[in-house]
């Protein structure tokens, strides 16, 4: 009888030790930290950033920045992303516009040849011949209050807009103000003090 109780006691003991060593089992908690310290230590990295086409913002903004920089130089009319200056082939200037409302042709005021009028919606254009036989554009006239020149003039403004814009050096006439830079004039025509014409003439023929 002794005997079985001591072995029943040996295999209770042994049991115990056997559950002990078993659920005694600590998870591995070291080298879980220690994967996580190096995560946390290791620089971050991040996808580069996908290229992004130029948005209609800045190439009107390009566009606008071209067209001061040519206008310091000389007057310019710029319809859009094209700039239309005086003496400049109509060829090319009517090729960038497109098509027109009509075109009108009569003998030419400034030499033997034919000169022609160009009539857009809201501008026209008329040219004088050359002796290479080309059309150079000799007047760009404003015809109403959409469109502006390149220094931000337009048909609704008044007489001392166009002087605060361009300044005082102008030759004055009866009911207009002429300013010329590098060949080109820009005649400001008043009716009273409120704008009625705006005229870009080539010094060749005004």
């Amino acid at each position: 009888m002794k005997i079985i109780i001591v072995m029943m006691y040996v295999g209770l003991l042994s049991g115990i030790v056997l559950c002990s060593s078993g659920c005694g089992k600590e998870p591995n908690d070291e080298k879980n930290r220690a994967v996580t310290e190096v995560l946390a230590d290791a620089p971050e990295t991040s996808m580069p950033e996908e290229a992004q086409l130029p948005s209609e913002n800045s190439l009107q903004q390009e566009t606008e920045s071209e067209t001061d920089d040519v206008s310091r130089q000389e007057y310019v009319f710029p319809v859009g992303e094209i700039i239309l200056r005086t003496d400049m082939d109509v060829e090319e200037a009517v090729g960038k516009l497109g098509e027109c409302k009509s075109v009108f042709e009569a003998p030419s005021c400034a030499g033997e040849g034919t000169s022609y009028i160009y009539t857009y919606d809201s501008f026209e254009i008329e040219t004088y011949p050359t002796d290479e036989g080309k059309n150079l554009i000799g007047y760009i006239v404003l015809r109403d209050d959409t469109v502006a020149t390149a220094e931000g003039i337009d048909l609704s403004m008044t007489r001392s807009d166009v002087i605060q814009a361009y300044g005082s050096e102008y030759e004055e006439a009866q009911n207009s103000i002429t300013y010329e830079k590098n060949g080109t004039k820009l005649n400001f025509i008043f009716d009273g003090d409120e704008l009625s014409s705006i005229e870009y003439v080539s010094a060749v023929i005004g």
